[in-house]
């Protein structure tokens, strides 16, 4: 006599997607919590995905071309200016906006990425386009640009390291080169505390792709090799006659020069491998460096344009690796957002935006005491951006931000100015930890809360990771703090259950099977494109498994 058929029901709980974005191996293989995409959202304090917030017009003016840079200069008077590039124009824009093209008389090459530092109470500008545009400085309690002084030669990839001002030498690629000490427009004298010229891995077949000052040294990046210049010593620690190269690591480097940044005791770099951690990467050591292992887009992307950017949110521990060039199959502009809150336990979490707030740069500019991002968008203007993270139990019908001109209440939060964005993600494709044994899916239930006044979701699913093996429904909801959402009518063609009940799913007995219910494998793609906002909470899923014995793993509970 055959045995009887196992009917127990079996659910998975899972509480967040906290692990982010993972392409590297296939969907049904990544972990419970994380997704094969996330597109606009952020993590919140609770590590569960929130709807990131839009951006709000900035500035004044459409700039000619492509934005090729933003730098926030504070000039002696202690005013707050943020200056910008587009084509050959050079502009400076007052902390509210008001934007004023300062080209003059300059004579700038068209269109090239440009570099800023702050030094000695100027702002210090380098492109080192092909044409090798000669350094430029802004000055002024009303800025003004002209050429640097000095005779310095066409620099790119400026840094300020021990009172000098380093820099790549354009015309001759592998040499890094100094202004004297304290003084940016000095680059002749020959003193103890003149200018200073270094070659870095002369002959080794490379050239230089970019700088960084980290850990008291100069590190110089290569496209396949980084090297360092050690610390100043000696009785005079700014005499640097006898600085040399040293090799710090082979066979890794840095492809991009704007996505070298700093965050929590580290530098991140776009590499040819994705992006790095120069922590990890001592030599010989190219696996355990790599960060975006899990994003293999960030492996595929255009690797022979260097004009890909990077920026830090300190605010949303985010680092932006800021994609202008298509940098993907989605032929559009995006931004790969890199979370680090979880760094101090080991986690790193990727997720991806678009729409406004993906561009060519990023900057911040001091309004009230508080760090407001600016972002160079893709339609070629300047937009500010501040990052979700408030309180949810807040009164949402008031304003969430106290400077009215650059933010909106509420009501119009998750707008890119006036357009909405979609927001989405993908689970992975969850078969219980068995993926060979077939079931029978028989409910699920989604717990979100409501950012907005009402929230509506598309919900795609489908089996054995076949698009077109599943159906989709459109989930609507009324203003409460919390919903749960059990039994899609495609399923058991049943009406859905609403109401109000904080955090407790709400359970319905559900009818016999449908058409799509059997299958290995079930995968969700939750969506929505309207002016609205949520957090996606706990994710329930029940099965009940189709075979004559009891499976072993079946059942795990994820999560709390």
């Amino acid at each position: 006599m055959n045995p009887p058929k196992v009917v127990q029901s079996n659910y998975i709980l899972q509480r967040s997607f906290a692990g982010g974005i993972n392409t590297s191996v296939p969907p049904d293989l990544i972990a419970d919590d994380e997704l094969v995409d996330s597109l606009n959202f952020e993590f919140n304090e609770d590590d569960h995905l929130t709807t990131r917030a839009g951006v709000n017009t900035w500035g004044d003016i459409t700039y000619p071309g492509r934005i090729t840079s933003l730098h926030s200069y504070l000039n002696d008077a202690g005013d707050d200016w943020i200056l910008s590039t587009s084509r050959n124009k050079l502009y400076a824009s007052s902390n509210d906006g008001v934007t004023t093209d300062i080209t003059g008389s300059l004579n700038l090459s068209d269109n090239p990425y440009w570099q800023w530092i702050n030094f000695a109470g100027i702002a210090i500008g380098t492109n080192g386009a092909t044409t090798f545009d000669n350094p430029i400085k802004v000055e002024g309690a009303t800025p003004t640009a002209s050429l640097l002084g000095g005779t310095p030669p066409s620099l790119k990839f400026i840094v300020l390291w021990n009172e000098r001002l380093w820099a790549v030498d354009a015309a001759n690629p592998n040499t890094v080169v100094s202004s004297k000490l304290g003084d940016p427009e000095d680059w002749t004298d020959t003193g103890a505390d003149g200018a200073v010229q270094i070659d870095v891995g002369k002959n080794d077949g490379d050239r230089i792709t970019g700088l960084h000052v980290f850990d008291g040294k100069l590190f110089v990046f290569k496209r396949r090799k980084i090297y360092y210049i050690g610390s100043l010593s000696g009785t005079n620690p700014f005499d640097v006659g006898n600085l040399i190269a040293d090799l710090y690591t082979s066979g890794i480097g840095c492809v991009s020069g704007y996505s070298i940044k700093e965050i929590i005791n580290d530098v991140l770099f776009l590499s040819e491998y994705g992006v790095c951690s120069l922590v990890s990467a001592p030599l010989g050591q190219l696996k355990s460096s790599v960060v975006s292992r899990k994003v293999k887009e960030l492996e595929s992307y255009k690797k022979g344009s260097p004009e890909i950017s990077a920026y830090v949110c300190e605010k949303a521990n985010q680092y932006w690796l800021m994609m202008p060039d298509v940098s993907s199959s989605r032929n559009q502009y995006e931004i790969y957002v890199l979370d680090y809150s979880r760094l101090s336990e080991g986690r790193l979490r990727w997720l991806r935006f678009d729409g406004k707030i993906a561009g060519t740069w990023a900057t911040n500019l001091l309004v009230n005491n508080e760090n407001l991002t600016l972002i160079a968008s893709q339609d070629r203007k300047i937009y500010s951006y501040r990052p979700q993270l408030y309180d949810v139990g807040a009164v949402w019908d008031t304003a969430i931000w106290d400077v009215s001109k650059w933010d909106t209440p509420i009501a119009s939060k998750f707008l890119d100015v006036t357009t909405p964005y979609t927001k989405s993600f993908r689970t992975k494709a969850f078969n219980f930890g068995v993926p060979v044994i077939r079931k029978k899916f028989a409910r699920f239930a989604f717990i979100t809360t409501l950012l907005s006044n009402d929230l509506n979701l598309k919900v795609r699913y489908f089996f054995d990771k076949i698009l077109s093996y599943g159906d989709e429904y459109n989930l609507v909801m009324a203003v409460q703090k919390s919903v749960g959402q059990w039994d899609v009518s495609k399923w058991d063609e049943a009406n859905w259950d609403e109401e109000e009940n904080r955090d407790l799913p709400i359970y319905r007995q559900y009818k016999r099977n449908k058409k799509g219910r059997k299958a290995l494998n079930c995968t969700f793609i939750v969506s929505n494109d309207l002016n609205q906002g949520f957090v996606f909470r706990d994710l329930h899923l029940e099965i009940v498994p189709l075979n004559r014995r009891q499976v072993n793993q079946v059942g795990r509970i994820q999560g709390d």
